[in-house]
């Protein structure tokens, strides 16, 4: 047999060096690969999860402020209607005779300014109304269309929050706080239509992701006040 020449055996020799050096350095280098490949998707799951709880607080953060801002509505509707209550005692103890008499009217132009100030002070007030153990309008303003008075609930369960009520581009519930005097007896209630538009604000103002958006859906999953586009159906 013939030998193949020295130049031949030197390449032969050569390539199969550079194929040893090429796996050699695969073997080296594939783990760093594998290692530094896991190391980001283990960094980007790590981003995604704290994006996800940034999120989550977000939510529990603007939750609590509007609900903050509905119990305080709602406390000043018990404020209101105990105020209320003195008015009564008040005037109760006003006698029919001489000077009393102009003293008596003048107490009983108290409660439309009580309730002037307190729409005054309370902006989420859309109307509030005095009524009587009837549900008759005392003072303040006419109810609200198709925000209806509820008397079984009212008396029943010490007042309630109505469902949310849709109407055009307006989202409003009413609030009914009942009346008592000293005694403890029913003689009226104060109902206030509180206008949703302050969740819609603070909505709006929350500092969230691109493609992220917020809202707020009311018990039967109706979108209450959407930002952003939401695959929800309209109530």
């Amino acid at each position: 047999m013939t030998q193949a020449p020295p130049a031949v055996r030197r390449r032969v020799r050569a390539g199969l060096r550079l194929r040893l050096m090429g796996i050699l350095a695969f073997v080296a280098v594939a783990p760093t690969l594998l290692l530094g490949w896991l190391a980001i998707r283990s960094a980007r799951n790590d981003v995604q999860d704290e994006v996800l709880r940034g999120h989550l607080a977000l939510i529990r953060s603007i939750g609590h402020q509007l609900n903050a801002r509905l119990q305080d509505t709602r406390r000043a509707l018990v404020v209101t209607a105990s105020a209320w209550a003195g008015l009564r005692a008040r005037r109760s103890r006003i006698s029919n005779d001489g000077e009393r008499k102009k003293e008596a009217a003048t107490a009983g132009k108290d409660l439309p300014r009580l309730l002037r100030r307190l729409r005054g002070e309370i902006p989420l007030l859309h109307t509030v109304s005095a009524l009587d153990s009837q549900g008759k309008l005392v003072a303040g303003d006419a109810p609200a269309r198709g925000m209806p008075f509820e008397p079984e609930s009212a008396t029943t369960y010490g007042g309630y929050v109505s469902d949310v009520r849709f109407g055009g581009e307006h989202r409003r519930v009413l609030i009914v706080v009942q009346a008592r005097d000293r005694r403890g007896e029913l003689f009226g209630f104060i109902a206030g239509v509180v206008d949703l538009a302050f969740v819609r604000h603070r909505l709006q103002e929350a500092r969230i992701g691109r493609g992220a958006s917020l809202l707020v859906v009311d018990g039967h999953g109706r979108r209450v006040a959407p930002v952003g586009q939401a695959h929800l159906p309209d109530p």
